[in-house]
């Protein structure tokens, strides 16, 4: 495999630097900003579960205080119902026995009567006359007594009863009588009407306390309503919500060594204060509590770190808390870190191999023009880049190219043009040599007839010279010589 040209370690060198400072950057300015807002992410789930579960027991108070008072008008209803029917039932005895004029006599018998009618939980009918005197009850010890006699009456308030009703007609009373099977007074809640033409007042009523049985019931599916919600939710990993009540009994907690228990002993182990005392105070601060507990995988050891948010919820005296792992929280944010560590070594790496690519990609076009332009620079004017790209490197490559071409067909043309000169100056030389041979032949010859000439001049007796245009003696023969040449200039023959 070639190794990457210098150009092209450079510009991957310098895209690596750039991917890993823009890579840096973000995680060192994301990273943490995503781990601290899903921390509060977290955090608010557990106040927003928390508010539901508020809103849910509110809804459950609420259905359950229209229930009581659904409850309390259905009793009245009933007991008015009851009334009435006594009274058609004495006033259908009295027209069968005919007593429309004697009803001082025959009307105890009938009042006597009503002594038996049974209603559930202990309830009654009762018949008293406007002294207060009971013309109907069950109970042996007030049949046929005056109600000013009885330890029951407090204040006299079955005269006030009767004083109410002839005035009104009817009404809704609540007082204190003792129950028929219990000699204990307890809260009761009648209804009484008058009944003028008899002389007397019919009521009948229900004890308190068998409506607030009703309504501990209906707390208690309340309570059982929610703890089949909550039992389930989960916040973050490991946490959870419980109930207690200001008592330190824990009406709920999913941990079963602690339901239904009371922990008002158990301390904090921060504070050293029973740990109830402070989720009381924490309660509707909208602040959590900070504490230390322990995991169900190592029960016992009280070092871990908890949250735990509380609501009072004063209708039913409950605290609704939730209680949360603090490395649980963290838990979403940490790993929401090293999932994004984990994509961000990725586009590490696929940056690393994608920046290489398009390192390589820019230069090995480079490198190619680099070494057809050293071919080129050694006369290798038949090299081509062979690169076709569409961008500005395709255009240098295919300039390359024409260049190369123009400089290719130019250069064969000078070549050829030098050739013809070449081939005209050789024939022309060649025909000056010829000329020059000829020239030299025809010297040679001419040298030759001088030569002759010269013997012939100089065999004859007579002095002969030849004088140039500056009568300067061009020849002169051997009798010439012989003649002048002791007197005069020495002469060059």
């Amino acid at each position: 495999m070639q190794s990457p040209s210098p150009i092209t370690l450079r510009l991957f060198v310098a895209l690596m630097v750039l991917i890993g400072g823009v890579l840096g950057a973000n995680y060192w300015f994301s990273v943490p900003l995503v781990q601290k807002n899903v921390f509060g992410i977290e955090l608010n789930t557990n106040r927003q579960v928390l508010d539901i579960v508020y809103d849910f027991a509110d809804r459950i108070y609420f259905d359950a205080e229209a229930n009581v008072e659904a409850t309390i008008q259905s009793h009245e209803q009933r007991l008015r119902s009851i009334v009435e029917l006594t009274a058609s039932h004495i006033k259908t005895m009295r027209d069968q026995n005919n007593f429309l004029q004697q009803r001082s006599v025959d009307m105890s018998a009938i009042f006597e009567q009503v002594r038996d009618f049974k209603l559930n939980n202990d309830d009654y009918i009762w018949i008293a006359d406007y002294n207060g005197k009971f013309l109907a009850h069950p109970l042996d010890s007030l049949h046929q007594k005056t109600a000013a006699q009885q330890p029951g009456n407090e204040e006299n308030v079955i005269f006030k009863i009767i004083e109410e009703v002839r005035k009104n007609g009817d009404g809704v009373f609540r007082y204190k009588w003792q129950r028929l099977t219990k000699p204990d007074v307890t809260d009761k809640y009648s209804y009484v009407k008058n009944f003028p033409e008899w002389g007397v007042v019919i009521g009948s009523g229900i004890y308190l306390e068998d409506i607030e049985k009703e309504t501990e019931a209906r707390k208690a599916r309340a309570l059982s309503e929610i703890a089949e919600v909550i039992k389930d939710i989960r916040i973050a990993q490991n946490g959870y919500l419980y109930l207690f009540n200001s008592d330190g009994q824990m009406l709920f907690h999913p941990n079963p060594n602690i339901h239904g228990k009371n922990f008002t002993e158990q301390l904090n182990p921060v504070t050293g204060i029973p740990i109830y005392v402070d989720l009381i105070a924490a309660a509707d601060t909208g602040s959590e509590l900070f504490y230390k507990w322990d995991r169900p995988d190592d029960q016992g050891n009280y070092v871990y770190e908890k949250y735990s948010l509380v609501r009072h919820f004063s209708a039913f005296d409950w605290y609704i808390a939730s209680s949360v792992y603090l490395d649980d929280l963290k838990a979403s944010s940490v790993q929401l870190r090293l999932r994004l560590l984990a994509i961000g070594f990725f586009a590490l790496l696929v940056s690393i191999i994608a920046a290489f690519f398009f390192a390589e990609s820019i230069t090995s076009p480079i490198r190619r023009l680099s070494q057809t332009a050293f071919k080129i620079s050694r006369g290798a004017l038949n090299t081509k880049t062979d690169i076709r790209r569409n961008d500005e490197l395709g255009v240098l490559a295919e300039s390359i190219d024409q260049m190369v071409d123009k400089l290719r067909d130019n250069i064969y043309i000078l070549n050829t043009r030098v050739e013809q000169r070449t081939q005209e100056l050789s024939k022309s030389n060649q025909q000056l040599q010829i000329t020059v041979e000829r020239l030299q032949k025809t010297q040679l010859e001419m040298l030759q007839v001088e030569q002759r000439q010269r013997l012939i001049l100089n065999a004859l007796p007579a002095q002969i010279a030849y004088l140039d245009g500056d009568e300067r003696f061009i020849f002169a023969n051997k009798a010439y010589h012989e003649v002048f040449a002791h007197g005069y200039v020495r002469i060059n023959c």
